[in-house]
């Protein structure tokens, strides 16, 4: 199905406001992350998709991450990378978490692409992955 430039253009808002939606319904990143793959043409499929977060979004309303008035929103971050590499591919592990006050809001942990040549080389490494995401959640 072809969809007139104006009906894209209300898709699009409306998978914006999705993505804004994340910051306190974070349940939904993934299947954003799938539907944002397809803005540029999206097809029926796509649309109905979109539906159905939608109805999921309505079913759960009171569902949602509160952040009091009260609390500190400031953002804190943690990385580390485990040193005691497999000798078989000579990649370390990094990993890092990130706070927003006392709440827990993100982290990631993975083997890296690169083969570094020193410990501090994946130091810097896994401070440029934290770094990356801060600056995303900024």
């Amino acid at each position: 199905m072809v969809y007139s430039c104006q009906i894209l253009l209300y898709i699009v808002l409306l998978f914006e406001s999705l993505v804004y939606l994340t910051i306190t319904r974070p349940d939904i990143a993934y299947v954003n992350y799938v539907v944002s793959k397809f803005v540029v043409s999206p097809t029926s499929v796509h649309w109905a998709a979109i539906l159905c977060i939608l109805r999921y979004l309505y079913g759960t309303v009171f569902q949602s991450l509160l952040f009091p008035f009260t609390y500190s929103l400031e953002l804190h971050a943690y990385f580390d990378v485990d040193h005691d590499n497999d000798l078989t591919d000579r990649r370390y592990v990094t990993g890092f978490y990130i706070f927003l006050g006392n709440f827990f809001i993100s982290c990631k942990s993975k083997k890296q692409s690169i083969i570094s040549q020193s410990s501090t080389e994946v130091e810097y490494c896994a401070m440029t992955s934290t770094t990356k995401k801060i600056v995303w959640l900024c």
